[in-house]
């Protein structure tokens, strides 16, 4: 037998070349083995791309598939949050500087700014005295480079507006709030203690009656905000300033507060955004649904959960 080496078919012993192409037969081997490839010169334009059947739906998925929407995320928002991240990496590469810029200011004429207490990404928080009255106190200085946002100006007011209408003795307390040139302040009460999320780091789990007597005293400031309309929506242990020694506590960082008297379409979480942190966030801010008080509840009750076992409910980092 013989083989046209073109084509791959085999002719009888008899003929020399192939009949379709005229090319010279050569002896068929033996085996079974397929045919070789035919030289690229020799299948120019001869090659197709296999057919492949359209992916199918099954029928079941189908309706759940066309009723699906793109999530459109708050591009505002987002902007917002990615300045304010890359501003934290900025400040955070160089305390020394951020402290060297504000530290021995007088502002208002009558607030001496002092060391640096902690940084984020809005602002920086410095102790301060009242030169007047010689009172040691804590002022939020919003960065002025952020300034020109109109954003995080209006995050920034929101604070100092939420925080002004609360008495309770477990909100930190306002003194003052205002502006010079380019740059907006907030002075607040020196607090003792620290973060909650510094003692969990170091105790791990709380006692039950210490991890009640915590939950208590935020629900009592909870309890006022919501009665003057204020939803906190950003409750987390490094927002909850705790006293040792007293037992006390202060929540802290209004500035994603929201007043539950707005319009509802100020209140709105739009899909693909969300305000807060996300082990701690409610599911309704995930899901584009109005924020309300139970959004503190449940953030509340995450934090009681974790103060009790050492461990969150839903440990996972992303919102599935």
């Amino acid at each position: 037998m013989q083989r046209c080496p073109t084509c791959g078919k085999t002719y009888a012993a008899d003929l020399g070349s192939c009949p379709v192409d005229a090319t010279p037969l050569v002896p068929a081997p033996d085996t079974d083995l397929p045919p070789p490839l035919p030289p690229p010169a020799a299948t120019a334009g001869l090659h197709r791309q296999p057919s492949v059947p359209p992916l199918q739906v099954p029928s079941g998925m189908a309706p759940a598939v066309r009723q699906s929407a793109p999530i459109r995320p708050d591009l505002d928002a987002l902007a917002e949050v990615a300045a304010e991240l890359q501003l934290d990496l900025e400040t955070t590469s160089d305390a020394e500087a951020t402290a060297a810029l504000y530290t021995g200011k007088l502002i208002a004429e009558k607030y001496q700014v002092g060391e640096l207490i902690g940084r984020g990404g809005m602002g920086a928080v410095f102790a301060c005295e009242q030169i007047h009255l010689k009172k040691v106190m804590a002022i939020k200085l919003l960065h002025e480079n952020l300034v020109t946002r109109k954003q995080l100006i209006s995050r920034f007011t929101r604070e100092a507006r939420a925080i002004s209408r609360l008495t309770s003795p477990h909100t930190v307390g306002i003194y003052d709030f205002g502006r010079q040139g380019e740059l907006f302040y907030l002075v607040m009460e020196m607090l003792r203690g620290e973060p909650l999320d510094v003692l969990l780091q170091r105790e791990g789990r709380l006692s039950v009656q210490q991890a009640v007597q915590i939950a208590l005293q935020m629900c009592d400031s909870l309890d006022e905000a919501h009665r003057h309309g204020i939803v906190h929506r950003d409750l987390k242990p490094e927002n909850v300033m705790y006293d040792p020694e007293q037992r006390h506590v202060k929540l802290l960082d209004f500035g994603i507060a929201v007043d539950t008297e707005a319009p509802a379409e100020q209140r709105l979480t739009r899909a693909g955004f969300f305000v807060g942190s996300l082990m701690y966030v409610a599911p309704e801010a995930l899901s584009g649904e109005l924020v309300g008080p139970a959004a503190d509840q449940y953030s509340l009750a995450t934090i009681a959960y974790f103060l009790l076992s050492g461990v969150l409910p839903y440990p996972g980092k992303t919102p599935r």
